[in-house]
């Protein structure tokens, strides 16, 4: 059975009554039988009419509008199916995507984490070498102090040449590479600061290295024949080690600038092993290390 909205109920109920209340107001004025008395009927039933109308206008604006408009039609199983179908491929792809956006997201985290990583190592690279730079003049400093000063004063200039080379001119060789060092180090920008140029310029005075080393072994003999025939020699030993308070002996001294330029070696390539090919200073470490 069709079902009828309430709206279309109210509205016939309506105009059912007023068709009644209408006959039934004429046929009480075309009645002979009609008295004077009877004459308040017709008011009574217009304003019957008049509060028949009101009364289902109200009903109509009070009723909602989801009753007054026709009920949809139920969709066909079919019909749902395919559209749930539609939603879930929806939702898959939109959840596809989030999780690709999260999954690159991730790798692009581990990347920066590992370019961080290798900045950090390269800076750490860069602060050692001048750290060890540093800790090398002053073992230089020690040795002119607390033995070559006080050797001059009794043993003649052969003996000193001998003895300690050009030490005088690779000590203030590596106090300006300190200098130099310290002054790239203070300013220092992982994307652009370079260690390589440094050493490469002051590769051709490095090259004084070589005078200082091929001397190392008349070095090693004259101090064996003065540490052997020199009661003097000892005692400047003996209170060389005790004032300088780091334990070592005249020979832990004099062989640290013969090991000092296979360090400078080791320390620029592993500099270089942490700096990306793309940086500015890759070029011109790699032409160091050489």
């Amino acid at each position: 059975m069709e079902h009828v909205p309430l709206w279309r109920q109210n509205v016939t109920a309506f105009w059912l009554q007023y068709l009644a209340v209408f006959l039934s107001s004429i046929s009480i004025m075309d009645s002979p039988l009609r008295s004077k008395s009877d004459s308040s009927i017709l008011p009574r039933s217009r304003k019957r009419v008049r509060d028949l109308v009101t009364f289902y206008d109200k009903i109509i604006d009070d009723e909602s509008l989801d009753s007054m408009l026709p009920k949809p039609k139920k969709v066909k199983t079919r019909e749902r199916s395919d559209t749930n179908r539609v939603s879930n491929i929806k939702n898959n792809f939109e959840r596809g995507t989030l999780e690709d956006a999260k999954k690159q997201r991730k790798e692009q985290r581990k990347t920066l984490k590992r370019e961080f990583s290798r900045f950090n190592r390269r800076v750490f690279a860069a602060s050692e070498i001048l750290a060890t730079e540093r800790s090398y003049i002053e073992n230089l400093r020690r040795l002119e102090k607390h033995y070559m000063i006080p050797m001059s004063k009794f043993l003649n200039d052969k003996q000193m040449k001998t003895l300690f080379s050009n030490f005088t001119t690779v000590k203030n060789l590596n106090e300006d590479l300190l200098g130099k060092l310290e002054a790239r180090m203070t300013k220092w920008d992982p994307n652009t600061s370079q260690v390589g140029t440094v050493f490469i310029n002051m590769a051709p005075f490095l090259s004084m290295y070589s005078d200082y080393c091929c001397n190392y072994t008349s070095a090693m003999t004259l101090a064996s024949k003065l540490k052997a025939d020199s009661p003097q020699f000892n005692q400047v030993l003996d209170r060389a080690m005790h004032d300088a308070g780091t334990g070592l002996d005249l020979l832990d001294y004099l062989i640290m600038p013969v090991q000092r330029i296979p360090r400078y070696r080791m320390l620029l390539e592993s500099l270089l092993s942490l700096t990306p090919p793309t940086h500015p200073d890759y070029d011109m470490l790699a032409k160091a290390v050489q």
